[in-house]
């Protein structure tokens, strides 16, 4: 296993770090009540006895890149993510807060440490809904802090043969197995570019529910398949064989070489005018006039074997 995140920038340098801020994640509930117990879960072996670190079947190689909008790389941008033995997350703070001089990031970096801390001491090996069970609990945890915030996370369950995820509004993930996606999130909007996001503070009651509102995904996954996952940044400026392409130009190199090329790619496509990206093809769709360009944002990309 290898954890490593990414310092702050507007180039995708890495850094060393389970979480996506390149520093302690911010805003950690440390409130002992309804705290998880019990020790880190590794599911099972193939006997059935409780699995390790060493003895678990299958458990996560992963690495991230980020890269702020240059706007919001004073502050690390409003993404987060989070990278465990056996889970991987991605939460993309809502932009629209700060008009009301609210750092949305905030409140993305506090639900990603604590969906990590779920997972970290939970029983869950046969769960499979763990994915949307550790985003509640993390979302209740942040409730207190105003912002919003769309997350995606997915947990290795058993001997790390099923792959459990709950997505809630527009960051995405798609399983390549071959060269080929053979597994995809979708997003959910309400509208057109009008994400569900888990919320805190003065938008906690108006706020979806993972366990009520996310999308779930339970698939069969094996050696050598490639995760993505990422917030819209990745997916609204690069299509899914951009960024296969982009996998099979790093073949031989790390998860961390792969995640690098991924985000340097859709920071680039981001910023290009006059070439059609998934957002501006989809607002043409959705009957909104968009021409043919990228579309500036925060991006942060995992990739797992």
């Amino acid at each position: 296993m290898i954890f490593t995140g990414v310092t702050i920038g507007t180039t995708a340098v890495m850094g060393v770090s389970i979480f996506g801020w390149g520093s302690k994640p911010e805003d950690v509930n440390n409130n002992n009540n309804n705290q998880p117990s019990g020790e880190t879960n590794f599911g099972t072996t193939r006997d059935g006895q409780p699995g390790t670190k060493e003895t678990s079947l299958f458990t996560f190689r992963a690495a991230a890149a980020m890269i702020p909008h240059p706007e919001k790389a004073h502050r690390g941008g409003e993404d987060a993510y989070f990278i465990h033995p056996l889970s991987i997350g991605v939460a993309d703070g809502v932009g629209g807060w700060a008009k009301k001089k609210v750092d949305p990031g905030i409140f993305a970096r506090g639900l990603m440490a604590n969906t990590n801390l779920f997972i970290t001491h939970s029983d869950w090996s046969e769960n499979d809904d763990i994915a949307a069970e550790a985003l509640d609990w993390a979302h209740q945890k942040v409730n207190y802090i105003t912002g919003s915030s769309t997350a995606i996370v997915s947990v290795l369950t058993g001997t790390g043969k099923k792959l459990n995820t709950c997505n809630v509004g527009d960051s995405r993930m798609i399983a390549i197995r071959n060269g080929k996606v053979f597994g995809r999130t979708v997003e959910q909007q309400r509208r057109f570019n009008a994400p569900f996001q888990l919320g805190g503070g003065s938008a906690w009651d108006r706020s979806d529910r993972s366990k009520k509102h996310g999308a779930r995904y339970n698939w069969d996954v094996q050696e050598g398949d490639v995760i993505v996952m990422g917030s819209d940044g990745v997916f609204d400026n690069l299509f899914e064989d951009e960024i296969v392409y982009e996998l099979n130009q790093s073949i031989g190199g790390s998860e961390s070489v792969a995640a690098t090329a991924i985000a340097k790619y859709a920071f680039q496509k981001s910023n290009e005018t006059g070439k059609d990206s998934p957002f501006s093809a989809a607002a043409r769709r959705e009957g909104h006039q968009h021409s043919p360009s990228g579309k500036p944002d925060d991006i942060t990309v995992v990739v797992a074997t």
